[in-house]
């Protein structure tokens, strides 16, 4: 775990976190899905799936900890973190480029009994987009291309539907009405390669779900395209692109875009973790996604990349502002996550902006997220899913801005787990009852939570505990869009197709913008 603490930042501000009042919590993300546009099923996909949730910071007055004190709590908090959440992985928070506190724990390789450290090398999934955002920014500041270009000026194979009408700067913020991924229009498995030529024709064969720029729809697609735009303005592969424009600048020398059949040197190898049981994730080719989540780094990477995104210095002044700007709805120009915290400092900021993104992809989990007023970074890599960041971040972020460590307890999602798995749903639910009057600060459980695990069973052949967990996702979300798809999916994996179909009919109704599940229905309506 690395930390690292501005003394100026040793002062009032009280994170609320893993322990943060429902009555806060839950208007702000009610509030967030409605600024965004977007369904639950896209909140939780972007913002859960990538690994990381949202948190507060409000004001308070505590006391002035001093650095020895705080290393002494991470130190403390560093052991809690590997007996109660069975963290892997790296951790590091950063106060500039100076780090406080690191920790790397656990394995890299079970096989061969491989110790994560300093030079471990993740998947960092979805993390790349930020990346791959910021490299853009550089070449606007570069004036080689502008936002309000149209994408068709890169790509002459899109049709004109796309090609005339979708910018670069809707391709950034997830605002061009393309479909989520081409797989899902594709007959490829999710480990499959698919050409750049195949991803162009798939796209073509879909309609864009709305007009550009009017709309919000999460899209790993749309940062395939910016890859490919990058490469051609380049005139390279995505691989030189991304390297001649961001990462060699910024001296990234263990960070790089992942080739098919690459060796990878101290490349971390993904699992998936359900109690005690840990199986080898499912390995899909990255490499044909591009900017969408096929680059790997390492902590101290992503800190340069961290502090790069807090300075500019590969943007002119005008486009680093543009870059960070707080567009209102919770995001930045350049794509990031973002929101304001508060804090009650005699000689500081009394208030400042929080960049976020997270990754996931089957066996890694990753988080950046950048306090751009105080200038503290925290990083957490894992290849062990899932990874419960939101309790990492919050429970370091306190300490690292000088509070006194808090409790950290096992998940209450991990406690009732060999319940729900089991199908004794209504016992789950009653020791999770039980759980919240005993330790009401514990955090509740999340419908991301649910819906790793159940797709982690799923995967791993574990097909009826899969479904247990779905259903009991549904029975504590019944409003939820996205349980009812991913229920629908276990569904039709074990060969019960009209009800899988029922389930992503329910989802449609919750949130009409489910594309997804109406490709579902599509494929395998008439299907026995």
């Amino acid at each position: 775990m690395s930390i690292i603490i501005n003394s100026n930042f040793l002062r009032g501000v009280k994170m609320v976190g893993g322990q943060r009042p429902p009555t806060i919590l839950t208007p702000l993300i009610e509030k967030f899905t409605q600024l965004l546009a977007i369904s639950q099923l896209e909140l939780s996909k972007y913002l859960c799936h990538c690994s990381f949730f949202l948190f507060l910071a409000v004001l308070s007055a505590g006391p002035l900890l001093s650095q020895s004190t705080v290393m002494d709590q991470l130190k403390v908090l560093d052991q809690e973190i590997k007996d109660s959440l069975q963290f892997n992985g790296s951790l590091l928070v950063a106060d500039g480029d100076h780090i406080l506190w690191q920790s790397h724990s656990g394995l890299a390789n079970r096989e061969l009994q491989v110790p994560v450290n300093a030079n471990t090398k993740f998947r960092i999934a979805s993390i790349s987009k930020m990346m791959v955002s910021y490299a853009i920014y550089v070449l606007k500041s570069q004036k080689i291309i502008d936002l309000e270009q149209k994408i068709g000026e890169f790509l002459p194979e899109l049709k004109p539907e796309i090609r005339e009408k979708v910018r670069v700067e809707d391709l950034l913020l997830h605002r061009a009405g393309l479909i989520r991924d081409v797989k899902l229009v594709s007959e490829k498995s999710a480990s499959d390669f698919i050409s750049e030529e195949e991803i162009l024709r798939l796209l073509n064969q879909t309609d864009l779900m709305f007009a550009p720029g009017t709309a919000r729809s999460y899209s790993n697609v749309g940062y395939t395209l910016l890859g490919m735009l990058l490469a051609r303005v380049n005139n390279s592969s995505f691989d030189q692109a991304i390297k001649d424009i961001l990462l060699d600048p910024l001296k990234m020398k263990n960070t790089g875009h992942e080739v098919f059949d690459q060796i990878i040197e101290h490349r971390a190898s993904g699992y998936d973790r359900v109690g005690s049981k840990v199986w080898k994730a499912k390995h899909e080719d990255k490499s044909w996604v591009l900017g969408a989540g096929s680059i790997y780094s390492t902590a101290a990477d992503l800190l340069k990349f961290s502090l790069e995104v807090q300075k500019g210095s590969l943007l002119t002044t005008e486009s680093h502002q543009e870059y960070l700007k707080d567009l209102g709805n919770f995001q930045t120009s350049g794509g990031w996550v973002t929101w304001t915290y508060r804090s009650k400092f005699a000689d500081g900021p009394q208030e400042g902006q929080v960049l976020m993104h997270g990754g996931s992809c089957p066996g890694f989990r990753s988080s950046l997220t950048i306090f751009l007023e105080h200038g503290i970074s925290v990083i957490a890599l894992s290849n062990e899913a899932p990874m419960e960041s939101s309790l990492l971040y919050n429970k370091l972020g306190n300490i690292a801005l000088g509070f006194p460590k808090e409790d950290l307890y096992v998940p209450n999602v991990q406690k009732i787990l060999p319940l729900v798995m089991a199908g004794d749903l209504e016992k789950a639910n009653e020791v999770y009852q039980m759980q919240l009057e005993a330790l009401p600060n514990n955090e509740k459980i999340k419908p991301a939570q649910l819906n790793d695990y159940g797709y982690m069973l799923a995967e791993h052949k574990q097909i009826e505990p899969a479904l247990n967990v779905f259903y009991f996702a549904i029975q504590l979300f019944p409003n939820n869009a996205n349980a009812y798809d991913s229920l629908g999916e276990a569904l039709i994996q074990a060969g019960r197709i009209e009800e899988g179909i029922s389930m992503y009919k329910r989802s449609l109704e919750l949130q009409a913008e489910n594309e997804g599940a109406r490709q579902m229905i599509k494929k395998y309506s008439g299907k026995n």
